[in-house]
């Protein structure tokens, strides 16, 4: 029996992309940066239905809109800053609690939710968003078993 693994084209575009992103980021070229990362959300959204291992498909696709989400911020566009970060929280609450989804895949999704939850929580320290903290007050506390 093989192991599942990533299509390794599709992972190592998206890997090309996201160094490529965080480099213009690191040089403060948002626009491209911002470009960029919604392209390398478009590389991993297809590693989320493939034969892939949960966990590192799950950690691509968080990464890539989460690093959207901070160019975007760092742009002076809070409010698409904040429809990312809530976007992906409510992706991730939405598989980890998936009882069509294998268990390892509701697993990944509900260690990843948490990253995203303090990124969510990171965001109200610096900007009032009402939408985010009811969100993050329904989805408080995390959910810590699925069985």
């Amino acid at each position: 029996m093989s192991q599942p693994r990533f299509p390794s084209d599709s992972l190592h575009h998206w890997q090309a992309l996201t160094r490529a992103a965080n480099a213009v980021f690191a040089q403060g070229k948002l626009d491209d940066a911002i470009t960029i990362y919604r392209q390398a959300v478009d590389a991993a959204e297809p590693l989320l239905a493939s034969d892939s291992p949960p966990d590192p498909a799950i950690a691509a696709y968080t990464v890539s809109r989460l690093n959207l989400a901070e160019a975007l911020d760092r742009a002076g566009d809070a409010e698409r800053a904040a429809n990312e970060l809530v976007g992906i929280h409510l992706r991730l609450l939405k598989m980890a609690l998936d009882p069509g989804l294998p268990q390892d895949w509701r697993d990944a999704a509900l260690c990843h939710s948490q990253r995203s939850h303090l990124e969510l929580q990171h965001f109200l320290r610096t900007h009032e968003h009402p939408g985010i903290a009811r969100l993050l007050q329904a989805s408080h506390p995390p959910v810590t078993t699925l069985n």
